[in-house]
């Protein structure tokens, strides 16, 4: 009969602790959203992107998705060309998903555990003078040789889907694009996938 009891008493612990940790994950949730400002963090990333780069980034919409991990999605990414590009935008991105580690987000850390570009339509050209449109601007020449993606904070794996990459070249000669077959993961820069 002892035992029953301690078996009924410790089921029900497990039934208020399921309970608790539901209604704590519902209010962090809702914590979450009300936060999370979807038009500062566009400029968050616009700005960093154009500090690091020299070039305009615009971001078309941003929303945070939650579940399990939570991500954060934005739509209609759009590149800069250079000044003297065939086309406004280097590259246009239908579709990035950035998954958040919450473990990393509450420590402090690097909180981006994996990014998905999808729908990337990317355009690389020179001009008549041989310049490439992958050259940055003066003063972002430190990013690039850091990485963009290292100096954009950004030590996470990133995987591409539905991927055009159209070369155009404007001097004679082909289009020398170096890359790196190292690919930042979450452990810092190693080995990886390319």
């Amino acid at each position: 009969m002892f035992l029953f009891r301690l078996f009924g008493r410790l089921i029900g612990f497990a039934v208020k602790a399921v309970v608790f940790v539901g209604v704590l994950a519902a209010v962090a949730a809702g914590v979450m959203v009300a936060l999370f400002d979807a038009d500062q963090f566009k400029r968050q990333v616009e700005q960093r992107v154009v500090d690091v780069t020299g070039r305009a980034l615009t971001i078309g919409d941003a929303q945070l998705q939650l579940g399990l991990p939570p991500r954060v999605v934005l739509r209609d990414v759009r590149l800069k060309n250079a000044p003297w590009g065939n086309r406004r935008d280097m590259a246009r991105v239908k579709r990035v998903t950035v998954k958040l580690d919450p473990l990393k987000v509450i420590s402090g850390g690097d909180a981006v555990s994996e990014v998905n570009v999808e729908g990337a339509d990317i355009t690389v050209e020179t001009n008549a003078a041989g310049q490439s449109n992958l050259a940055l601007a003066a003063g972002a020449g430190a990013a690039a040789g850091a990485g963009v993606l290292q100096a954009l904070g950004l030590l996470a794996p990133v995987t591409l889907s539905d991927v055009t990459l159209t070369i155009l070249p404007g001097a004679p000669g082909p289009i020398v694009v170096p890359i790196d077959p190292v690919v930042p993961g979450p452990g810092g820069p190693g080995p990886g996938p390319c």
